[in-house]
C-alpha cells in the first residue's frame, strides 16, 4: 500500500504523465502544458499525503489523516513572460522549451481556471487514474472554451481581471497583486499612458507576485522608456 509521500509523488507523476498523452499534453518538470495561440495553458497534480501542511488544512478529514489530490489548471498570455523576461534581463529564457514558462522558476503567475481538491484516504492506482482522467476531459473543454473566447490581448485582459477577482475570494488572505501583468497588457496594446498610471502607482517598496518588487519596477520603467521610443520612431518611418 502506498504510504510514503514520495511514493504517492510518483504515483500521481507516472499517471499525470499517462494521462496526458491521452490528451495530447506535453509533460516536464511536474507540469502538463499547452500554447493554444497566444495563451498558454499549464496542469498542476499533485499528491499531499495527510498530515502535510497545504492549503486549507482545517478540512476535517484532512486532520483525520486523509490526503489530498489537488488538481489546477491556469493559464495567461503567453508573451507576458517574454516581457517579464526582458525587463529581469533573462532573455535568455525566451529562447528555452516552451516549459520554462511552467518550471523555469522565473516566470509569470498564471490564473487558475479550475481548481480542485480531493480527499484521499487509500492511495489506490486506478482510483486517482479515475479521478486524473476526468479532470483532464474537463480541462480540454475549458481550455478550447478559453481559447476560442480570448482571442485578443483586449479579450484577455477582463477575463484575467475576473479571475483575479475569483482568485481572492477563493484565498482572502492571498499576498497577490497583479499590476505586473496590467501593465504588460498595457504595453502589448501600446496604451503607454496607462503603463505610466501603473509605474507612478505601484508600490515598489513591496514585491508584486514573481517580479522582483523594486528591482522589477525601477527595470520596467526604463523598458517601458525603450519600447515606447521605439514604436514612436517606427511610426515616423512608416508615415515619412
Amino acid at each position: 500500500m502506498v504510504k510514503k509521500q514520495s511514493e504517492i509523488t510518483k504515483l500521481v507523476t507516472n499517471i499525470v504523465r499517462k494521462e496526458g498523452s491521452k490528451y495530447s499534453w506535453k509533460y516536464a518538470y511536474g507540469f502538463l502544458f499547452r500554447k493554444i495561440g497566444d495563451l498558454y495553458f499549464d496542469i498542476s497534480i499533485l499528491g499531499v499525503k495527510g498530515g502535510f501542511l497545504i492549503r486549507d488544512n482545517d478540512d476535517p478529514l484532512f486532520k483525520k489523516g486523509f490526503g489530498k489530490l489537488c488538481l489546477d489548471l491556469n493559464y495567461k498570455w503567453y508573451e507576458f513572460d517574454n516581457l517579464f523576461w526582458e525587463i529581469i534581463g533573462s532573455s535568455k529564457y525566451i529562447k528555452k522549451p516552451m516549459s520554462y514558462h511552467s518550471s523555469c522558476g522565473h516566470q509569470m503567475r498564471a490564473m487558475e481556471l479550475v481548481g480542485y481538491e480531493i480527499p484521499i484516504d487509500v492511495w489506490e492506482e486506478k482510483k486517482i487514474e479515475t479521478f486524473v482522467s476526468n479532470f483532464l476531459e474537463e480541462a480540454d473543454t475549458k481550455v478550447l472554451e478559453e481559447s476560442s473566447k480570448v482571442t485578443s490581448i483586449e479579450k484577455y485582459l477582463p477575463r484575467m481581471e475576473k479571475l483575479y477577482a475569483n482568485f481572492l475570494i477563493k484565498y482572502p488572505r492571498a499576498l497577490v497583486e497583479i499590476q505586473a501583468e496590467r501593465f504588460f497588457c498595457a504595453l502589448l496594446t501600446q496604451d503607454y499612458e496607462w503603463a505610466r498610471q501603473i509605474l507612478v502607482e505601484v508600490n515598489t517598496d513591496n514585491p508584486v507576485g514573481r517580479s522582483d518588487g523594486r528591482d522589477f519596477w525601477r527595470r520596467a520603467k526604463v523598458f517601458k522608456r525603450k519600447i515606447e521610443r521605439a514604436n514612436v520612431k517606427l511610426r515616423k518611418d512608416l508615415n515619412s
